[in-house]
C-alpha cells in the first residue's frame, strides 16, 4: 500500500522561554490547541540525569475533527532540564480510522534540529511479532473483560505493541483510543484517562492513585489464557503480518464509529463459535439468534449469512429429532424470529419443516400446542398457521377432531390458518353439521377485528349455500366498506348471488345506507339473480325511487325490470304510500310507460290501486288492457272506466265500449251508475255519460231501462244542469220504462216530475213531458177512488206544471203536449189564463199547436180559443 501523504498538517512544540508552540501548518480551536499544547510536553517529571528514548503519543482532539499522532524527543540542549521537542501530526479523523497500518506514518516524523546525545532509537519493524508474555493479559483487559484504562510497566516492546494494537482496532474504537508509549505519570484528555499507558517500573509510585488496570512486569504463567478467545485475538493482533480485528459480516453491523465496540467483537467471536457448532448441534442456531437480538437491531437485518445454517438445522430437526423435541426447537426458533419480517426464502423452508413435522404425527403436534396452552405459553401465530395447514393437508387427521381440543386452541388454529378454515368450510359444505357451523360462528363472533377480516378473506369464496349466513354476518360485523366490497366479489364467485339469505347479510350490514351496495351490485354481470339482489335493496319509498330513476348505470330496460319486480312484490300499503306521493308516482309511471308491452302487469296493478288521474295514464292503460288476464284486466278496467266517466276528452264510443265490457265482465249496472252519475259538482260529466250510456243506440240502454228507479235517484240527488240532450235521453228512458211496466212507474214518475218542475233554469222540459201524463193520470185515478187528498194532488200537479213553464224558458209546445195528454186540458189552459200575462202565453200555445199532429191540432186550438174568451 502507498504511504500516507507527507503533507498532513503538523505542529512543532519545544522550549522557548518555556514549553510552547514553535510552528504550525494549521490553526486549531482554542480547546483543541490547549490539549495539544499540554500533551506535547513530558508526562511527569524526570529525575536529575534521567534520560529516555523518543516515544509516541496518540489521542483524539475534543472537536472530533482530528486525531493527533505525536513523537517526542528529549531536548538536552535546552537551558533547563526536562525539556522536550515534539512533532504532532494532525490527521483528519476519517483518514485515521481507515489507515490499515499506523506504522506507515512513522517516516513522516523528522528528527529534531539538534543532536540527541547518547540515546539510540530501537524502532522495531511494524510487522515484527510481539513476544512480551503479558500480551495475553493485555488483550483480555482490552477486549474480553470490563473496559478500564490500562498502564503497563517495563515493556520493551511498547511502541510495537501500540502500533500493532492501534492498527488492529475496530474503526469505532480507534477513533477514541488514546495511548502513550512512555509516561512518568497518568495522562488525561478532558478529564478522561488515556486508554493505554506504558511506564518504567521506577514510575510505579506515581500511579498509586491509578484507578485503572495495572499490568506489572512479567510473571510466571503470564501467557496463560483466562478466556477461550484470548489466544485467537493475540494471534490476530500480534502474530499476523497485518493485524486487524473484524466483526463478522453476518452480524450485519454498519461500520459507524458509535455502533461497534468491544462487545461487538465479543459477539462476533461467539457468533463464529456457534456457527461452527451448528452443524452438529442444531440448537446452536438459537444462540445465534440471541446474539442478533443483542445487537439492538431487528433480528436477521443484514444477517443473510445465517440463513443456510437455520435452514439446515430446521430440516434436520423436523426429519430426525423426536416429535416433542422437534416441536420445542421449532417453537423456540420461530419465537426468536421477527414476526412478519422473516425473509421469504427462509420462511418457505421453515414452513415446509413445520408441515413435515405435522405430517409425521398430527396428534402429537396438537398435543404440543395443548401443552403450551396449559402452561400459559402460546405458539407463535405463524406456527399456528402452519400447523393448521398441515392438519388440512393430512390424510391421517379427521377435521372434526379439531373441536375436541380446548376452545382457545381450536379458535387460534382456525383464525391463524386460512387452509384449515377453508378445509372446515369445504367439509361442512358437503357434510352439513349445525354443531360444526355453530362452532365456526362462535369463533368468528369472539375473534378480534383483524382476525375476522383475515378469516373472512380466506373462506368467503367458499360460502355456496345459505347455511353460512350466521358465519358471514359474524365475520362482517366490524368491516369497513372496502372489505365488504371484496367479500361481495367472493360471494358472487361462490353463488352468483343465487343465495338470497347471504345477500341479505350485506343489506343488513348497510343499515339503510344502501347506495354503495347498489353501485357495487351493478358492477357484476347481469343475471336474474343479480337483478333480484338489486331489487331487494329497493322499496317503493321516495328515496329509492329517486335513485332508480337517476341511476345512470342502469339501462331503461333494467330500470323497468327492477321496478316491475318491486311492484309485483309490493304490499297494498306500499302501493298506497306511493300513490300518495305524486312526484315519485309520476316518476314510476314514466319509467313503466316507456315499455308498456313489457310492464303491462305492473301498470295495471299500479293504476288499479291508485286510480287514473290524467289522460296520459288513461292512454297507457288502454294500451295494456288487452294484454292482461281476466283478473288484472277487471281491476284496470274498473280504473279506466272511473277515469273515462270524468274526462270529457275521452271519446264517447270508447266510454260505451268500456261500460259494455265492464257489465259483460260481470259487474252490476248499479256500480256502473255509481261511476257515471253519482259525482257531485260534475254535471257535465254526468250529462255526457247519460247520453252515451242510455241513448237509443246504446247496447246498455235496455239494462238502464230496467233500473230506471235507481238511475233516476242517482240523477235527481241534487239539482244540476245535465244538458238538454241528457234530459231528453232520461225522458226517453222513463217513457220506455213506463210503457213496459206502467204499474211500477207511478212512484218514479211523481218523484222525477217533482224534481223536474224545480229545474226552471235548465232545459229539462222533456222530463216533464215524459212524467207528467203518468203522474197526473195516477192522481186522477185516485181522485175517482174518492180519496180527498188525491184531488188536491192532481190540482197541485196542474198548478206546478203551469207555474214552471210560465216561469221558465221551456218551449210552450211541451206544455201543450202535457195538457193534451192529460184527461182535463181545459183545466190546465184555464190556470194559464188566470195567471198574469196568461193570454199572451195562450197565444204562444196556439202557435205551438200547429206543430201537433193533425188529429190534435183542431182540439187544442178549440180549447185554447175557449180559454182565451174566458180570460
Amino acid at each position: 500500500m502507498d504511504l500516507p501523504s507527507p503533507h498532513f498538517d503538523e505542529q512543532i512544540h519545544g522550549y522557548r522561554s518555556g514549553h510552547q508552540l514553535l510552528s504550525a501548518t494549521i490553526r486549531l480551536s482554542r480547546l483543541d490547541q490547549d490539549v495539544v499544547d499540554r500533551l506535547s510536553d513530558m508526562a511527569g517529571q524526570l529525575r536529575p540525569g534521567e534520560r529516555f528514548a523518543p516515544y509516541l503519543t496518540g489521542y483524539p482532539l475534543p472537536s472530533g475533527e482530528h486525531f493527533v499522532l505525536a513523537k517526542t524527543w528529549q531536548d538536552e540542549g535546552a537551558p533547563r532540564s526536562g525539556c522536550v521537542w515534539t512533532q504532532s501530526l494532525l490527521i483528519p479523523i476519517w483518514q485515521w480510522v481507515e489507515l490499515p497500518d499506523i506504522a506507515a506514518l512513522l517516516p513522516s516524523f523528522q528528527r529534531p534540529p539538534f543532536e540527541v546525545m547518547g540515546i539510540v532509537e530501537h524502532t522495531l519493524p511494524s510487522d515484527s511479532v510481539v513476544k512480551d508474555p503479558r500480551r495475553f493479559e493485555l488483550v483480555e483487559a482490552l477486549f474480553l473483560e470490563d473496559r478500564q484504562p490500562i498502564v503497563m510497566f517495563d515493556c520493551a516492546e511498547a511502541e510495537l505493541i501500540a502500533l500493532r494494537l492501534e492498527s488492529a482496532l475496530l474503526s469505532s474504537i480507534r477513533s477514541n483510543f488514546a495511548f502513550c508509549t512512555y509516561a512518568l505519570a497518568p495522562r488525561f484528555i478532558e478529564g478522561r484517562p488515556f486508554d493505554l499507558l506504558f511506564a518504567p517500573s521506577d514510575a510505579r509510585a506515581r500511579f498509586t492513585s491509578w484507578s485503572g488496570r495495572r499490568i506489572d512486569a512479567t510473571k510466571t504463567g503470564a501467557e496463560k489464557s483466562r478466556h477461550r478467545w484470548t489466544a485467537d485475538l493475540v494471534r490476530r493482533i500480534f502474530d499476523k503480518d497485518r493485524a486487524r480485528l473484524e466483526v463478522d459480516s453476518a452480524l450485519g453491523f454498519v461500520p459507524e464509529f458509535e455502533r461497534i465496540d468491544e462487545s461487538s467483537l465479543r459477539m462476533s467471536l461467539r457468533w463464529k463459535e456457534l456457527v461452527n457448532s451448528a452443524a452438529e448441534s442444531p440448537t446452536a442456531v438459537l444462540g445465534l439468534l440471541d446474539i442478533l437480538r443483542v445487537r439492538g437491531r431487528p433480528p436477521l437485518d443484514g444477517a443473510t449469512g445465517i440463513f443456510p445454517v437455520i435452514k439446515q438445522a430446521a430440516t434436520r430437526v423436523a426429519l430426525e429429532f423426536p416429535i416433542d423435541q422437534a416441536w420445542m426447537f421449532l417453537t423456540a426458533l420461530l419465537t426468536k424470529l421477527p414476526r412478519g419480517r422473516i425473509p421469504s426464502s427462509l420462511r418457505r423452508h421453515l414452513h415446509q419443516a413445520v408441515i413435515c413435522l405435522v405430517g409425521r404425527s398430527p396428534q402429537d403436534s396438537l398435543s404440543h400446542v395443548v401443552t403450551l396452552e396449559s402452561t400459559d405459553r402460546d405458539t407463535p401465530p405463524l406456527v399456528d398457521a402452519w400447523i393448521g395447514e398441515g392438519l388440512a393437508q393430512s390424510n391421517a387427521f379427521n377435521l372434526t377432531e379439531i373441536w375436541h381440543l380446548p376452545s382457545a386452541v381450536s379458535s387460534r388454529l382456525v383464525i391463524a390458518s386460512r387452509h384449515l378454515a377453508r378445509a372446515l368450510v369445504d367439509y361442512y359444505e358437503s357434510h352439513p353439521s349445525e354443531l360444526g357451523i355453530e362452532a365456526l360462528t362462535d369463533i368468528a363472533q369472539t375473534a378480534p377485528s383483524m382476525s375476522k377480516r383475515r378469516l373472512l378473506r380466506s373462506v368467503a369464496a367458499r360460502f355456496r349455500s345459505d347455511r353460512w349466513r350466521a358465519l358471514l354476518s359474524a365475520l362482517m360485523q366490524e368491516l369497513g366498506w372496502k372489505d365488504v366490497k371484496r367479500t361481495l366479489s367472493d360471494i358472487w364467485l361462490a353463488t352468483r348471488f343465487d343465495q338470497m339469505a347471504l345477500n341479505k347479510v350485506f343489506i343488513q350490514w348497510c343499515d339503510g345506507q344502501l347506495e354503495p351496495l347498489r353501485g357495487a351490485i351493478l358492477e357484476f354481470e347481469y343475471t336474474p339473480e343479480t337483478e333480484h339482489f338489486l331489487s331487494s335493496t329497493l322499496t317503493l319509498h321516495g328515496p329509492d325511487i329517486d335513485w332508480l330513476s337517476k341511476a345512470r348505470e342502469l339501462s331503461e330496460l333494467r330500470k323497468i325490470s327492477v321496478l316491475t319486480a318491486l311492484l309485483d312484490n309490493a304490499s297494498t300499503e306500499e302501493i298506497a304510500t306511493l300513490a300518495g306521493d305524486e312526484v315519485r308516482l309520476e316518476s314510476v309511471f314514466t319509467m313503466l310507460a316507456n315499455e308498456p308491452e313489457l310492464t303491462f302487469r305492473a301498470i295495471a296493478g299500479l293504476l288499479g290501486v291508485k286510480g287514473i288521474s290524467n289522460g296520459h295514464e288513461f292512454t297507457i292503460g288502454m294500451k295494456v288492457l288487452p294484454l292482461l288476464d281476466e283478473f288484472r284486466g277487471s281491476v284496470l278496467l274498473d280504473a279506466l272506466l272511473k277515469y273515462a266517466m270524468t274526462d270529457l276528452a275521452v271519446p264517447t264510443a270508447l266510454i260505451e265500449d268500456l261500460a259494455y265490457a265492464f257489465v259483460e265482465a260481470g259487474q252490476s249496472v248499479d256500480r256502473l251508475m255509481e261511476y257515471a252519475f253519482r259525482q257531485r259538482g260534475s254535471e257535465q260529466f254526468v250529462g255526457r255519460n247519460l247520453v252515451v250510456l242510455c241513448s237509443g243506440d246504446s247496447r246498455l240502454r235496455a239494462q238502464f231501462v230496467s233500473r230506471i228507479e235507481p238511475l233516476s235517484l242517482s240523477l235527481f240527488r241534487w239539482q244540476a244542469n245535465y244538458g238538454e240532450n241528457a234530459y231528453i235521453v232520461w225522458a226517453d228512458l222513463l217513457s220506455t220504462a213506463f210503457a213496459k211496466d206502467p204499474q211500477s212507474a207511478t212512484g218514479t214518475a211523481f218523484e222525477v216530475l217533482q224534481y223536474a218542475l224545480r229545474l226552471v233554469r235548465y232545459p229539462a222540459s222533456s222530463l216533464v213531458v215524459a212524467t207528467f201524463p203518468v203522474a197526473y193520470q195516477a192522481a186522477r185515478a185516485r181522485e175517482r177512488g174518492a180519496w180527498p187528498w188525491a184531488m188536491s194532488k192532481a190540482k197541485w200537479i196542474e198548478g206546478d206544471l203551469v207555474r214552471a213553464f210560465m216561469d221558465s224558458s221551456w218551449p210552450p209546445y211541451d206544455l201543450l203536449v202535457c195538457a193534451m195528454l192529460s184527461e182535463n186540458p181545459q183545466s190546465i189552459f184555464r190556470r194559464i189564463s188566470d195567471r198574469w200575462q196568461g193570454e199572451r202565453y195562450l197565444v204562444k200555445l196556439e202557435e205551438a199547436a200547429r206543430e201537433l199532429p193533425k188529429e190534435l191540432q183542431m182540439d187544442s186550438l178549440r180549447l185554447l180559443s175557449h180559454a182565451k174568451r174566458k180570460s
